[in-house]
């Protein structure tokens, strides 16, 4: 009779071990099926690096200003004696050439739907040989917070990026001074 009290209790010990195994199983090919969808998920708008960068230009205090780099130096074109903050410039040049998409729209049947008929910001950056990219932010989507982005070169396309990214854009000339506590 004890014999087969142990019966049932070893099926069911042999269940349990089953059941631990299989979800040991999903439970890792979950986390490599949502690795890799975090993976594809993100459109890489441009394939510049920040160090190809010779050129920046954009709006500041409703004036074009442009930033060039000279023996290794940020230097503004209109003031040769400005400080410039490389810190700041380094940011916003990391900022924008590491941009990702959360969502490519293609074909865009009109640039003034996402607000870029007349963008709140336009960056043209330049690289050593010559080649120039043109990005203009258009409007805030209100229910996802994200902006609405465009590439001149592509004209293709509108992308909807984070919202934190304009926020390393510089807003007025001052912020792009060097301040006592900058770090290079």
């Amino acid at each position: 009779m004890k014999k087969k009290k142990w019966i049932p209790m070893a099926v069911v010990i042999g269940l349990l071990i089953l059941l631990i195994v299989l979800y040991t199983v999903l439970k890792h090919h979950n986390e490599q099926a949502a690795g890799q969808e975090e993976q594809t998920d993100s459109i890489r708008i441009l394939d510049w690096s920040a160090e190809d960068v010779t050129s920046v230009r954009l709006m500041l205090d409703e004036t074009e200003e442009i930033f060039v780099l000279s023996d290794g130096q940020w230097k503004l074109q209109s003031d040769k004696d400005f400080a410039v903050s490389e810190s700041t410039l380094q940011t916003m040049l990391q900022t924008v050439t590491e941009l990702s998409a959360v969502r490519e729209i293609t074909e865009p049947d009109d640039l003034a739907g996402y607000g870029l008929d007349a963008p709140v910001q336009t960056l043209t950056i330049q690289n050593e040989k010559g080649d120039t990219c043109t990005i203009c932010w258009g409007s805030t989507n209100d229910i996802t917070g994200d902006d609405y982005l465009y590439i001149k070169e592509k004209p293709d396309s509108v992308y909807t990026v984070s919202g934190s990214a304009r926020s390393s854009l510089p807003e007025t000339l001052e912020d792009c001074r060097e301040s006592g506590d900058d770090t290079e």
